[in-house]
């Protein structure tokens, strides 16, 4: 079986980062459409009070309205023992119609409102409807049934006009969809030149990046000189190509590298190689005490200009290394 290139599989490293992205912002699209976002940020303005039950039976649920007149029925709307806002009730025709109008907690509900103008939901909630039409027509001294036939079935609220989480879920919709749609155009580049792609800023830029991605493909192919686990050396590389990573390192580039390990209730202690370079850090994670011992004697034993071991004074010396080398910010790269 042929193997893969390097090109290849940055190609297919992104292509399999490109389809969950793409799948993710047609499935935000979707929520977009179906959700009102239009409806609930630019209500429905009704010119006249008397067009809100075509705009119920229509299914439109939000509007924005002006009531002539509003009585306060003397009952709340109470969660957890906190008023969110008082029932009123109004005549539209022959129709009563209950209205939950917002207010503060500590705030004297007045008895009646003249020119009241509102942005509201309307819901059609049978417990609330329930509750209503029970108190109010004990306090009027009707039947439950005889207020049910002159009242209208659905309550328009304006605590219910929950324009504040509707801002909020289109910003995190937003800032996650530009974030998507900047990760897809990345992808579709680095799928059409994987030199410009991160697996190859260790190589540097442009046409240097596009020779070295060349020169790091035949080496890989025809001059291997040390494999363990998914690590190989050439004449001048240090390479890894899994299904979640791929990592190209010039070795003359190679500051410090040390081991980390790291403690995992379902796979035990495994090891991270940490790789300092003139470029940034690169981690090879999830690798057994072995493979990470044996990538750090053969740096040593071929190149004893490298830095092993985590040490303070290391860490001190890799610092200045870089600093000197005028290093490019931190890079990491890999899952």
């Amino acid at each position: 079986m042929k193997k893969r290139t390097l090109i290849n599989s940055i190609r297919l490293l992104y292509f399999t980062k490109l389809v969950p992205a793409v799948i993710f912002l047609i499935f935000t699209g979707y929520l977009i459409y179906h959700y009102p976002f239009k409806e609930i940020i630019i209500p429905k303005q009704l010119s006249s009070i008397n067009s809100i039950f075509d705009e119920y039976q229509n299914g439109q649920e939000f509007l924005e309205v002006t009531i002539p007149l509003l009585y306060y029925t003397g009952y709340d709307y109470t969660i957890n023992s906190i008023r969110k806002g008082s029932y009123y009730y109004s005549f539209i025709g022959d129709k009563c119609v209950f209205f939950l109008i917002h207010n503060q907690a500590d705030a004297t509900a007045l008895t009646a409102l003249e020119n009241k103008t509102m942005k509201a939901k309307l819901i059609y909630d049978t417990d609330q409807m329930d509750y209503l039409i029970s108190h109010f027509a004990s306090d009027l001294a009707w039947t439950d049934t005889q207020l049910s036939k002159i009242s209208a079935d659905f309550i328009v609220s304006e605590p219910d006009y929950f324009v504040p989480k509707t801002y909020i879920l289109m910003l995190l919709i937003g800032v996650i969809d530009l974030y998507t749609v900047i990760s897809v155009f990345c992808y579709l580049i680095f799928i059409m030149a994987p030199q410009n792609s991160l697996v190859c800023r260790q190589l540097g830029r442009g046409r240097d990046a596009k020779l070295g991605l060349k020169t790091a493909d035949l080496e890989l192919k025809n001059n291997r000189e040390y494999t363990i686990a998914d690590i190989s050396m050439t004449s001048n590389y240090m390479i890894t190509k899994t299904k979640n990573q791929i990592a190209i390192i010039p070795l003359t580039d190679i500051i410090w590298g040390y081991k980390h390990s790291k403690l995992s209730r379902i796979s035990g202690i495994s090891y991270h190689i940490v790789i300092h370079t003139t470029h940034g850090i690169i981690r090879f994670k999830h690798k057994q005490k072995f493979e990470a011992d044996s990538i750090l004697d053969y740096l040593g034993t071929h190149y004893p200009n490298i830095l092993l071991g985590y040490t303070k004074k290391n860490a001190a010396l890799a610092r200045r290394l870089k600093n000197k080398s005028n290093a490019m910010p931190i890079l990491e790269s890999g899952k």
